[in-house]
C-alpha cells in the first residue's frame, strides 16, 4: 500500500531575525519557509500596527512570495482580572492586521493568573473572555458560531484555563471552531 506523502509548510517568526520585515523575509525564504507568523515589525507589535504600515507589509511579502502563516498577536497575555472589553478592543485592531496580510489564523493565549491562584477560581473568567473572543473573532470574520464544540470548551476549561499557552481564534477562516 503506498502511503501519501505529507506536505507541510515551513513557517517562522521573522522579528527575532530582525525588526525589518524585508530582512526577515530573505532569511526566512533563504531557510526554506513559503510563510512567515507575524508578531512585529519595524520594532512595532502586531497591535500597534497602522494601516499604512499593514498595506507596505503586505507589499514586501507579496513582493517576495512570502505568505503570512498567522499573526502572533498578544491577545490573552494579560492578567484575567482585566475587563473583558480591554482585549477585545485590542482583538479588533489585530482582525484589521490578519485581513490586511491575508492571514487565517489570529494566535491568542488563555490568560495569566495571579500567584496563588487557582486554575479553578479564575475558569469562569477565562470562560468569559474566551467566548467573546470567539464571538468577536466570528463577527468580524461573519462566520457563523460553531456546532457540536461544547466537549472542546470544557476540556480547555478543564485542562488549560490559565495556562500560558496559546490557541487559535476561533471564527478565523479555517481556525478552531
Amino acid at each position: 500500500m503506498t502511503q501519501p506523502n505529507a506536505v507541510w509548510s515551513l513557517s517562522g517568526f521573522g522579528d527575532e531575525i530582525d525588526p525589518d520585515p524585508a530582512i526577515q523575509a530573505a532569511a526566512l525564504l533563504a531557510l526554506g519557509a513559503s510563510h512567515i507568523e507575524v508578531r512585529s515589525a519595524w520594532d512595532a507589535n502586531v497591535s500597534e500596527l497602522e494601516k499604512e504600515a499593514v498595506e507596505r507589509l503586505k507589499g514586501i511579502f507579496d513582493e517576495r512570495g512570502l505568505k503570512v502563516s498567522a499573526v502572533a498577536s498578544p491577545i490573552g497575555k494579560v492578567d484575567v482580572s482585566l475587563p473583558v472589553e480591554h482585549e477585545v478592543n485590542r482583538l479588533r485592531q489585530i482582525i484589521s492586521v490578519a485581513k490586511g496580510l491575508d492571514a487565517k489564523y489570529v494566535r491568542i493565549f488563555s490568560f495569566y493568573r495571579a500567584e496563588g491562584q487557582s486554575q479553578e477560581e479564575i475558569r469562569d473568567a477565562v470562560m468569559e473572555r474566551m467566548r467573546a473572543l470567539a464571538a468577536e473573532g466570528r463577527s468580524q470574520w461573519n462566520r457563523p458560531a460553531p456546532r457540536k464544540r461544547k466537549g472542546h470548551l470544557r476540556r480547555y476549561a478543564r485542562e488549560g484555563a490559565g495556562h500560558h499557552g496559546d490557541c487559535g481564534l476561533p471564527g478565523a477562516p479555517g481556525g478552531v471552531g
